[in-house]
């Protein structure tokens, strides 16, 4: 059984999981209650210590997962949000081992949701997959063959950085870029995106019009990914996820039209299935693969 942490830009998730990738009971805490002046992680250490006490655990180890970069020799946070105070440079692995006196292991959370829907989730049996995931960002996790593609400092994958129409894409294809676009186009203010979403539900021309174009952003980002990675998965993850009629089956579409006839052989695109839990069960796959000889 391993102790896995799932740390965000608001919350940090904590969990047992076993061997087998099963999350037998979940907690999360709140990192950004006082602006992030007490750092991520020391209120995570905290957050372990009463977890474990009131579960009377006694896991094998710790598997981490954070936003950001962080480099998979050291364990050290080397990029991350810059509203997160606090957070790069940060030294999770051998903070973690130093308080808690147990192996750890340490990954980009976009990079463990790829691993754990790899594992247990929605790409269980696949070798070649693209993980994306929509939020205020975009996130992503790449596994060819069957392994993840950390690169050479652990940084592969970061979709959402990369340029596109010159700005980084996850300016163009987030959940957040649908969202202010819809506001602008509608002339509303504080629409989230489920409202989004329900308005396009709703027939509203202007909200299925922002809907399109940002489906159409999207599938143009992936079209570039397909040709060099050549995937048979592309996994579609965050809230935006569950929107099968509005955002699976049309951006499945838009893919099939803009991707060249020998490069869909085989190609599936579907939702994500782990929710919330995929980033702690893909720790854990990460950690127990590092544990291996």
């Amino acid at each position: 059984m391993i102790l896995a942490l799932d740390v965000g830009g608001t919350f940090a998730k904590l969990g047992l999981v076993t061997d087998e990738g099963e999350v037998l009971c979940r907690s999360q805490v709140p990192v950004d209650f006082d602006g992030y002046a007490t750092p991520v992680f020391d209120t995570a250490v905290c957050a372990i210590r009463r977890f474990l006490s009131d579960t009377g655990a006694a896991p094998e180890g710790i598997a981490v997962c954070a936003t950001g970069q962080i480099d998979s020799c050291t364990g050290i946070i080397t990029d991350g949000n810059d509203l997160i105070r606090n957070y790069v440079g940060t030294p999770v692995r051998d903070m973690m081992a130093g308080a808690f006196h147990l192996p750890v292991s340490a990954i980009n959370d976009a990079n463990a949701a790829a691993l754990g829907e790899c594992w247990t989730g929605a790409g269980k049996g696949v070798q070649d997959v693209i993980m994306v995931t929509l939020g205020t960002g975009v996130g992503g996790g790449i596994v060819s063959g069957g392994r993840l593609l950390e690169g050479a400092l652990g940084g592969a994958g970061e979709i959402g950085l990369m340029p596109f129409y010159g700005a980084p894409f996850e300016e163009r294809a987030s959940t957040l870029a649908l969202v202010l676009e819809a506001q602008k186009a509608s002339g509303l203010s504080g629409l989230s995106g489920r409202e989004v979403f329900e308005r396009a539900q709703n027939g509203e021309q202007v909200f299925l019009d922002v809907l399109d174009r940002w489906i159409g952003r999207i599938a143009e980002g992936l079209t570039g990914l397909v040709y060099i990675f050549n995937p048979a998965l592309i996994l579609i993850g965050g809230g935006v996820s569950a929107q099968q009629k509005l955002l699976i089956e049309p951006l499945r579409s838009r893919l099939h039209a803009l991707v060249r006839p020998g490069f869909l052989q085989g190609l599936a695109l579907k939702a994500a299935k782990l929710g919330n839990d995929a980033g702690m069960v893909g720790a854990v796959r990460y950690f127990l693969t590092q544990r291996q000889p």
